[in-house]
């Protein structure tokens, strides 16, 4: 149970699944319905959310928490190519995946800077931007942010793919954005270049839930602000800080990589050669 969940719990315990393990630490159910437990507290630890996962192992024997950098390499995903989805990024030599919404977790980068970034890269006919996300987050993108929508170098695909399809379109394109979200840590372990937007204050800091992949960095402000300290705010100064020109540097310089790779005919790679 790597997040506290009592109806999980309960189900499991139910179904009689043979090893049921949970954090006994905070959750009384935990105790009740896990017949293997471990304690251990994250509170001010250093490790990485990744590492924290190793923690549950420990029934089993095995008691080692590797380092974060050590983490890309145990990944071992095969993502089928999707011939429909190839087709559609063909036209486009450098195709960039936008996630712009994180389903209310975490800080969210300002739709006003996606809408200033998709227009700057607008400079460069090559450059396509595809938005992802949700039926309801693509809603709410039309009824807040028509601007993005509407440039030609953008295209809304959002509540348009299944899970699976959502990997292999990660696969097939040449880098993602995005806040803390399920995509950015799905591109990031696909090999993906891949960029996380992140707010410095605990715990929602990269220290804890940046994108660990080979070609994974992440952008983040230094200081903390006052806004960071409301766990109900969307958006803080700390995101608002994080400009557009300085995404903008990261992604060409993705681009001009792509080129390059291009220019000297190498393979695509799939995820175990990167």
């Amino acid at each position: 149970m790597a997040q506290p969940n009592k109806r999980q719990a309960v189900e499991a315990f139910k179904a009689r699944i043979p090893n049921r393990i949970g954090n006994a630490r905070h959750k009384l159910y935990q105790m009740l319905y896990c017949n293997r437990r471990v304690r251990f507290k994250k509170g001010n630890s250093e490790h990485h959310e990744a590492q924290f996962n190793f923690e549950f192992l420990r029934p089993f024997g095995l008691d080692t928490i590797p380092e974060r950098a050590a983490i890309p390499a145990l990944y071992d995903f095969n993502v089928p190519e999707n011939p429909e989805i190839n087709k559609l990024l063909r036209p486009h030599p450098f195709n960039l995946i936008i996630h712009t919404k994180s389903n209310g977790h975490g800080r969210e980068w300002p739709i006003k800077h996606y809408i200033a970034l998709a227009k700057r890269l607008s400079k460069y006919p090559d450059v396509q931007l595809w938005l992802t996300g949700s039926s309801a987050e693509g809603q709410w993108l039309a009824d807040n942010a028509a601007e993005l929508i509407e440039l030609q170098n953008v295209s809304n695909v959002c509540g348009k793919f299944t899970l699976d399809q959502l990997s292999s379109l990660i696969e097939a394109a040449d880098g993602l954005i995005a806040s803390g979200t399920g995509p950015l840590h799905m591109s990031a372990a696909l090999g993906q270049r891949t960029l996380g937007l992140f707010p410095p204050t605990r715990p929602m800091h990269p220290g804890r839930w940046e994108p660990l992949g080979k070609r994974a960095e992440v952008l983040c402000l230094p200081i903390s602000c006052p806004g960071c300290k409301d766990s109900q705010a969307a958006s803080c100064a700390c995101m608002e800080n994080i400009t557009p020109e300085s995404v903008e540097k990261i992604v060409l310089r993705w681009r001009q990589e792509a080129q390059a790779e291009e220019s000297e005919g190498l393979p695509i790679f799939d995820s175990k050669q990167r």
